[in-house]
């Protein structure tokens, strides 16, 4: 599944942490800013594990991020 796979079925309010397995990469938003916002470039990443941390907080992460 890809990262604007996962953040289509997520309603709006709720907030997402999004890293890479090496940690080279870490946002926050909310499922919009993925799909259509300010992180959108990182949408076609696929997803290796997504885990809830908190009430509407999602922890997921993608695969490795080249840069």
């Amino acid at each position: 599944m890809t990262l604007s796979e996962l953040m289509g079925v997520f309603p709006g309010y709720v907030s997402v942490l999004v890293h890479d397995s090496k940690g080279k990469l870490a946002l926050k938003g909310h499922p919009h800013d993925f799909l259509i916002g300010l992180y959108q470039k990182h949408g076609n990443h696929r997803v290796q594990s997504c885990i809830p941390i908190a009430p509407y907080t999602v922890e997921i992460t993608i695969e490795e991020v080249y840069t």
